[in-house]
């Protein structure tokens, strides 16, 4: 096992947690997260709650550094989590750093820099998920539930996430749907979304992808079941909708995954 990757992934993943808790708690440039999306509002952005899922991602990627931490002092666990390692190499230690540059660049207000930092998280998250062949049989019960779910649900997320990030950079440039009324688009959006997440699931399995999905989905139905502005009812029916197909269609493939 390359110890100086461990020590890379722990240092790495320590910066994402120190720079997003600064995120919040300063906040970063005198504002939360939470409030810079206020100034872009749109459809798509799901109800707070949703949002918690970071702390699942986070928290379970905290259990995979602990895993390292343990195998630098217990050759018995080094030995199973090498392989995960040579698999993963510097991927991870590379999403952290953009991550992080994600944050600055969306405090500082370079929405469309934000965006660029995104698609290229995304794509390191998904070059990772295929490195860890995620989903596809042969994969051990340890590396299942260590890494293959979290960074699924983590690639889920970000999708959503990379389609609510440029919906903010349209607003920024008072796009006007080009004569589409802004519900339309969210529905589209939604049903990329959805739809990308069918595929995944039937093409890799990827579960957490699915799940991630299926939870944004819901976080969208809760801020707009109910809501004042035009088209919401529908958005959050839609999003309801869509929200039961990912979960139907990872309901079928959740025995694959586990027997697999």
């Amino acid at each position: 096992m390359k110890r100086s990757l461990v020590f890379v992934n722990l240092l790495s993943l320590t910066a994402v947690l120190v720079v997003n808790y600064l995120s919040n708690s300063l906040p970063l440039n005198g504002k939360t997260p939470g409030e810079l999306s206020d100034e872009f509002p749109n459809l798509f952005v799901p109800a707070g709650l949703t949002f918690a899922i970071w702390g699942v991602i986070y928290t379970w990627l905290l259990v995979f550094a602990g895993y390292q931490i343990v195998a630098l002092f217990k050759k018995t666990v080094a030995v199973k989590i090498a392989p995960i390692l040579d698999k993963i190499g510097w991927l991870f230690a590379y999403t952290c750093l953009l991550n992080i540059g994600w944050l600055f660049a969306w405090h500082w207000g370079k929405v469309l820099v934000s965006v660029l930092v995104m698609v290229n998280l995304l794509y390191m998250l998904t070059q990772l998920n295929q490195a860890l062949r995620v989903g596809r049989s042969g994969a051990s019960t340890l590396e299942k539930w260590l890494v293959q779910l979290p960074f699924g649900i983590y690639q889920g997320w970000l999708t959503v996430a990379l389609i609510a990030n440029v919906t903010a950079l349209l607003v920024a440039f008072s796009w006007n749907g080009g004569g589409i009324a802004e519900s339309t688009w969210t529905m589209i959006m939604i049903g990329v979304g959805g739809l990308l997440a069918v595929y995944l699931l039937f093409r890799q399995n990827n579960l957490g992808h699915g799940l991630a999905v299926a939870w944004a989905f819901l976080g969208i139905y809760l801020k707009r079941n109910g809501a004042l502005e035009e088209g919401s009812g529908l958005v959050a029916m839609f999003a309801l909708g869509a929200m039961f197909v990912v979960l139907a269609v990872t309901g079928l493939r959740l025995r694959t995954w586990v027997v697999g």
